[in-house]
């Protein structure tokens, strides 16, 4: 074993993850495997999670190993911070719920020092912690833009 890579404790040893970072990886899951999350998500407290440096990997086996890499200041904020080795990646259940067991950052912490100040102007960031309902993400929903709406409309 590397001795600069650590075992950590699984799962209370995961890094907060930004709300949008979790919705936009569950969004990507295709229907099968949304079915297949909440029995994934059980199953990353019983994984092994190792630390080399900053990055956590967290190993589904020979096949898949999930990398979280937090940012300065600990929490993943980019969905580029979390990479899947499996042929499915990064729209893959291993992502998916490695990211929905990672206690959800607060909005401030999530948005604040990963970005620049510019970053969240305009944004609603005073929004609850916890990940979106990807109900409220699907196209045609009340969240859809008028033009997408005007796009589902027949007739037109």
């Amino acid at each position: 074993m590397n001795p600069s890579v650590s075992a950590v404790s699984p799962a209370a040893s995961l890094p907060p993850v930004a709300p949008h970072v979790v919705a936009a990886a569950v969004e990507d899951l295709t229907p099968r495997l949304r079915k297949k999350l909440d029995a994934a998500v059980e199953r990353c407290a019983e994984l092994p999670v190792t630390a080399d440096g900053r990055v956590l990997s967290v190993g589904w086996g020979e096949d898949a190993v999930v990398a979280l890499t937090p940012g300065p200041s600990g929490v993943v904020s980019d969905p580029g911070g979390v990479v899947c080795s499996c042929l499915l990646a990064p729209r893959c259940l291993h992502r998916a719920a490695v990211l929905s067991a990672c206690p959800v950052a607060a909005a401030d912490t999530a948005a604040g020092s990963e970005g620049g100040p510019d970053d969240t102007a305009g944004s609603d960031v005073t929004a609850g912690p916890g990940p979106a309902p990807v109900d409220a993400l699907a196209p045609g929903s009340a969240t859809a833009s008028p033009a997408d709406r005007e796009a589902d409309t027949p007739g037109r």
